[in-house]
């Protein structure tokens, strides 16, 4: 799977600068994605056009093609500029996993601000083509969010999705599962 990563970033952090830049264009198969994201790494679902001295900088500018979606399923919503829990479409991700819905996921692992009373967790599903007009993979991406109730906030073209060491991480095309 064609993707950026950024290897300074480890698991949630709020520094803009190292979320921002260091990104990396990759092809990666799922067991080196589950492997990006055990060591708590930044993902982008989209490769970005390099700069001068192949600096990666993530922005929407700078998409260049996709064939994966990441989806943010964090169960919240925004009450009063805060984030709250939404149980209204509220899956664990165990449940989740024993849906229809998961027939097209290709890898899940928990966020870093996964509990286990409070699931959240992350949807890698792959396009059955190569996308590199940003327009039309925004769509494409917003509607798998509406379909899945997915976090509205993660419809960018160049979203963050970060890793982490703490995760459980489900490869549903093996059948590999890990616990941290």
């Amino acid at each position: 799977f064609r993707l950026a990563v950024n290897l300074t970033v480890k698991n949630k952090t709020t520094d803009f600068e190292a979320l921002t830049n260091n990104y990396q264009n990759v092809q990666l198969t799922l067991s080196d994605i589950a492997d990006v994201v055990k060591l708590g790494h930044a993902l982008c679902p989209a490769q970005l056009i390099e700069g001068e001295n192949r600096k990666t900088v993530r922005n929407s500018s700078n998409f260049l093609q996709s064939e994966v979606i990441i989806l943010d399923m964090d169960f919240s919503k925004k009450v009063n500029g805060e984030k709250v829990f939404d149980a209204t479409n509220y899956k664990p991700l165990d449940t989740f996993l024993d849906t229809p819905a998961a027939e097209p996921v290709a890898l899940a692992y928990t966020s870093y601000s996964h509990t286990p009373e409070h699931n959240r967790y992350r949807l890698f599903i792959p396009l059955p083509y190569l996308e590199n007009n940003p327009e039309r993979y925004k769509k494409v991406v917003q509607t798998f969010i509406e379909e899945y109730k997915a976090d509205t906030a993660c419809s960018g073209v160049c979203n963050v999705f970060y890793g982490n060491t703490n995760a459980s991480i489900y490869n549903l095309v093996t059948g590999e599962v890990y616990h941290a």
